[in-house]
């Protein structure tokens, strides 16, 4: 099963009302990456000016979040504000992680999930919709290992898990609060954190 296949997956699990989708040609090594998701994005909304490169996607009625890494790229649709981030996991140093974030944070993050703290402030970042100017501003409440609802899942008997890691945390920055679901895949290296306005 593909990362891609896994994510959505998780997302289905988690009953979050959004849309997600990921695929490794819409990473950014890839030429035309960015028109390739956006005729995706297209084909899902069925919305022409999702397709104009010189503007950030948008809807009525709902929010679309657009990521992309050398590895793989993505979008999220919701009817909450919503923020996505997709980074490669090897690429996240640890310097650059405390460069945005203080010790009152990195209690909540181990070895294998410190950069988390990145790509979920920066899912926080996008979900704000310009309200937040500086990412560091954004602060992590809390972050806990989830396990998948495999009740609620398709094809739970086709998910493995062994490779994955899967968190829920909170954030906030001036009034406002997030909620942010996270993956890590160390085998695919890709750390992947969707952020919802409460």
């Amino acid at each position: 099963m593909t990362f891609y296949e896994k994510a959505k997956i998780f997302f289905e699990s988690e009953n979050l009302d959004s849309y997600f989708s990921c695929d490794l040609k819409w990473a950014s090594t890839y030429s035309e990456h960015r028109i390739k998701l956006r005729k995706q994005l297209y084909k899902y909304t069925k919305n022409k000016s999702v397709l104009d490169l010189t503007k950030r996607p948008s809807l009525p009625d709902q929010s679309i979040s657009i990521s992309h890494c050398p590895k793989i790229g993505g979008f999220v649709i919701s009817k909450n504000n919503v923020g996505l981030d997709l980074e490669q996991y090897q690429r996240l140093s640890q310097n650059l992680i405390k460069r945005i974030s203080d010790n009152s944070e990195h209690k909540y993050f181990d070895d294998e999930s410190f950069q988390l703290i990145w790509t979920i402030k920066e899912a926080v970042f996008k979900a704000s919709q310009g309200k937040v100017k500086v990412i560091s501003d954004i602060k992590v409440l809390n972050n806990q290992k989830i396990q998948p609802n495999l009740e609620k899942m398709q094809n739970a008997e086709a998910f493995e898990i062994s490779d994955l890691i899967y968190f829920k945390s909170e954030a906030e920055v001036q009034n406002l609060k997030f909620k942010v679901y996270s993956m890590v895949s160390k085998c695919d290296d890709i750390c992947l954190s969707v952020a919802f306005e409460i």
